[in-house]
């Protein structure tokens, strides 16, 4: 199983507006140039949901695809140069 151009495009096009939506909606929620919330909480919360959106898909990959964590790992970071089995 390989991802084509077309779902590493997507992916990446995903994971840009994921990433720069977090700081945008940050300092857009400023009231009169201050935080009205502990503005640490804000990256925090971010990276807890991105490991559990990993975690999801990692579980879909082992449960649809019956890959192990290896091969699910080898295929979201897109190494090719592992033997495929």
């Amino acid at each position: 199983m390989s991802i084509s151009v077309y779902q590493k495009l997507s992916i990446a096009i995903v994971l840009t507006l994921a990433t720069s939506s977090q700081g945008l909606l940050t300092t857009a929620s400023k009231e009169n140039g201050i935080y009205t919330y502990n503005f640490a909480t804000v990256p925090f919360l971010a990276e807890v949901i991105k490991l559990v959106r990993l975690h999801i898909l990692v579980i879909y990959l082992k449960v649809y695809f019956s890959l192990d964590y290896f091969k699910c790992a080898t295929l979201l970071s897109g190494d090719n140069r592992s033997k495929r089995s």
